[in-house]
């Protein structure tokens, strides 16, 4: 009885982290994630054994190599296509790829399988030790006011309209047949001065345009899709999904931003985000892995478009004495029809766009 009991509280009170559904193997996503590194002036072999100095000192990377071998994590390419090792299925948890994008212009690829890590902890705490110049963000909490009761039953309702479509929204069964990506680069300040106007973020704006880029592909059959916005709240990971209509695209583009602002606005509130955060918490203290794994998989199946914004470096990164000249974060990991990555370094913010099709 008394073992039954310990069991029991161990149950409630055991932490999912969603990194660890990803654990899980599945015969269409591949649950993984590609950053990549632009580096001036350089050749692959030039930085080859500084890359694996580096990574020596890194416990989080070290720690997943077997028998001191760095052969299968570190190597140089040999093809004459990026697009051919960004779609390479892992087989180990990481893998970091020099790629020669000219005579003087090296690509470093880190790849890792979702199980490994998130967005967040791949910039900061991988590409941040890998290149120097460190620079740690300062850890914030984010404020949380109290709410009155209609606020409380108001934002309830929001939460509990997302889960039910685990159950209403039926999937989309994509056959793909061809995959490409397109990277799409602008200037960080003038990307704020129009936020600042449109009073909507940085997400809203990256989102929009993309959007409007690939709407005769998203809209062809149908008037409205789906896209999950994924973010963190004092280290929680959660999501929120917006349902975007046809209609709202074809006005102009700055009546489309209002449109997704209006639909945003909320979600990105904090109080919202600590009743969703807590709520995501809770069911999974009571709910096993195994069904977790599948509802979110389910959710993931009715989703038209996947977008993530990982905040980057504000200060020059460099290797030792070579610039870097660029970052961009690719999602390859779900199949959906558009997966955007959206990733800022120095005064530049890039979008990566990939479509299946």
């Amino acid at each position: 009885m008394l073992l039954l009991f310990i069991w029991i509280l161990f149950r409630l009170h055991k932490k999912t982290q969603i990194r660890e559904i990803f654990k899980k193997k599945h015969e269409n996503f591949k649950f993984q994630c590609s950053t990549l590194v632009t580096i001036e002036n350089v050749t692959c072999k030039e930085i080859y054994n500084q890359i694996i100095a580096k990574v020596i000192r890194i416990p989080f990377l070290f720690n997943h190599v077997k028998n001191y071998n760095l052969s299968e994590f570190i190597t140089i390419s040999n093809s004459n296509s990026l697009w051919d090792e960004l779609t390479k299925t892992l087989q180990t948890p990481w893998k970091i790829t020099l790629f020669q994008e000219t005579n003087t212009k090296c690509i470093l690829i880190l790849q890792n399988h979702r199980n490994l890590m998130g967005g967040q902890q791949r910039i900061w705490g991988v590409i941040n030790e890998l290149f120097s110049n460190k620079y740690f963000p300062i850890k914030k909490t984010l404020e949380y006011s109290d709410c009155s009761y209609s606020d409380l039953i108001y934002y309830t309702q929001k939460i509990v309209k997302k889960y039910w479509s685990f159950f209403v929204n039926k999937p989309i069964l994509n056959q793909i047949q061809k995959t490409t990506t397109s990277l799409h680069k602008y200037d960080l300040p003038k990307v704020k001065k129009i936020c600042k106007q449109k009073h909507c973020t940085i997400n809203d704006f990256c989102l929009a345009i993309s959007i409007v880029k690939y709407k005769n592909f998203l809209f062809k059959n149908k008037n409205s899709i789906r896209v999950l916005m994924p973010y963190y709240f004092n280290e929680i990971y959660s999501y929120f999904i917006v349902t975007l209509y046809k209609k709202d695209i074809e006005k102009s583009f700055e009546e489309f931003i209002d449109s997704i602002t209006y639909k945003t606005v909320l979600l990105k509130n904090n109080n919202y985000k600590y009743l969703d955060c807590f709520f995501t918490n809770q069911i999974q203290k009571f709910i096993p892995e195994n069904m977790i794994y599948k509802l979110y998989i389910k959710n993931i199946h009715t989703i038209d478009v996947f977008m993530s914004n990982i905040k980057g470096f504000t200060i020059p990164k460099k290797l030792k004495h070579q610039n870097v000249e660029n970052m961009c974060s690719i999602y390859h990991s779900y199949n959906r029809p558009l997966e955007i990555g959206v990733l800022s370094y120095l005064q530049n913010i890039t979008i990566t766009i990939t479509q299946n099709k």
